[in-house]
């Protein structure tokens, strides 16, 4: 990112709010410093090319560091900064840090796009957006704990390219049927554990798919939700003939684009084909320092594998995503089945209320 603003650009649109929620003693020097040293993001109206919106910052650290964010005046509320920011984020795996007065309106939206209150001085706060990578297999319609984990993350690998495992959840889960949990299995062809998961193909023929959703409606037809949650969990069988693999980030997509909630992930077998064959903790390092992330989340199983000290020592801080109380009514109010296939929780939830659930979960 190339600096596309002027010295004098920047001390003009500065001024007439210096001393309001920010104090720059010398804002012909701050300029000057900005220009050499940092970077920016720009937004100009067409034709005349005026200065609209735009984001200056530093990128020679470990972390990123944003020194301002400015709209003009008669062009807020249009959402050029938040549009400027969600580039930033979108270029970098590495943290990024602001500083911005408590009174500052715009906390909102940094509070909006994930920055966390560090502390501060005075009135003064320092706000971080902790950037981390998830790697995981896929699961058809996973239970809400691989949910959070992804929510935990700005990026999500889908493990692909590794073993494929029998009897494992992948291709199975459970769901609520007649007061007790119930297991469904996707049928797969030839499954055999010297193939990866992207090469195990899913087998889910129209009479496969007929009887799924008979025993979801038998379900759930009494469940609130389930006249809308059907078609996202149904669309997701919509494809027949691929991979397990597909199938199972096919219902993950589904989920997320149900809930309007963005969800940037790729594939091992896309983003780093060349790491197979490391070990299993050094190909997790590897991957992530490769997508340009310090910092690697891992489901709360991963602390009998995985030990914080050996990641660090290679550069990349380790987290294990940890559920919260997750719990809300299905049909008896006295019983509670947990720890159910996520269509479950579309069934008895409305959009906000699983919005709500996503968010119980911290890092370890």
């Amino acid at each position: 990112m190339q600096l596309l603003i002027a010295t004098h650009e920047i001390v003009s649109t500065l001024a007439p709010l210096n001393g309001v929620f920010f104090h720059v003693g010398d804002l012909e020097e701050y300029a000057r410093k900005v220009t050499t040293a940092g970077k920016s993001l720009v937004t100009r109206a067409e034709g005349a090319g005026e200065l609209q919106s735009y984001v200056l910052f530093y990128d020679n650290q470990p972390e990123l560091f944003v020194s301002m964010v400015w709209t003009c005046p008669r062009c807020r509320g249009q959402g050029l900064a938040e549009a400027l920011l969600q580039r930033l984020i979108r270029s970098t795996g590495k943290d990024i840090v602001l500083h911005v007065h408590q009174d500052n309106p715009a906390t909102k939206l940094y509070e909006k796009l994930g920055f966390v209150d560090e502390g501060g001085t005075g009135a003064t706060r320092t706000l971080r957006l902790r950037r981390r990578v998830a790697i995981m297999q896929p699961y058809v319609f996973p239970y809400i704990g691989y949910f959070h984990l992804a929510q935990a993350s700005d990026l999500f690998v889908f493990y692909d390219d590794v073993q494929y495992t029998t009897r494992g959840w992948i291709n199975r889960n459970r769901i609520l049927l007649n007061g007790t949990d119930h297991l469904f299995t996707v049928p797969v062809a030839g499954a055999s554990q010297s193939k990866t998961i992207g090469e195990t193909m899913q087998a889910c023929d129209a009479a496969w798919t007929d009887r799924f959703y008979r025993t979801l409606q038998h379900a759930y037809r009494k469940a609130p939700e389930f006249a809308r949650a059907m078609e996202p969990v149904m669309a997701a069988f919509s494809t027949p003939g691929d991979s397990i693999a597909d199938l199972a980030i096919r219902s993950i997509e589904a989920v997320h684009d149900y809930l309007g909630l963005p969800f940037r992930h790729t594939r091992s077998s896309a983003c780093a084909p060349d790491t197979r064959g490391l070990e299993r903790a050094d190909r997790l390092i590897e991957i992530t320092r490769d997508l340009g992330y310090a910092a690697y989340v891992n489901a709360p199983g991963g602390a009998t594998l995985y030990e914080k000290g050996y990641f660090a020592e290679r550069g990349v801080e380790l987290g294990f995503v940890e559920s919260g109380e997750v719990s809300y009514r299905q049909y008896a109010a006295d019983s509670f089945v947990p720890s159910l296939s996520i269509i479950d929780v579309l069934m008895f939830n409305d959009i906000a209320t699983v919005k709500d659930l996503l968010r119980r979960y911290h890092v370890a």
